[in-house]
């Protein structure tokens, strides 16, 4: 995270620590093949994570800057 720039950091900041009160909001999507792994995005930044329903965890995997395809 130490390469994101001042202003979107501040941003996906505030959208993973909203992941803590609602981990599937509306603008959420499942990621494709990948297990059950969720993303939402901020600007052209992509927040992987997964929701854990029997820990009642959410696990932050990284956050992509570019097209998300290349995950797949």
């Amino acid at each position: 995270m130490e390469r994101i720039p001042g202003p979107p950091l501040r941003k996906i900041g505030k959208k993973i620590l909203a992941l803590a009160e609602d981990p599937r909001p509306p603008w959420s999507a499942v990621l494709e093949g990948q297990g059950g792994c969720l993303f939402i995005t901020e600007s052209d930044w992509y927040i992987l994570y997964h929701v854990d329903e029997n820990n009642r965890s959410l696990t932050i995997l990284g956050v992509v800057d570019g097209p998300i395809q290349t995950l797949h």
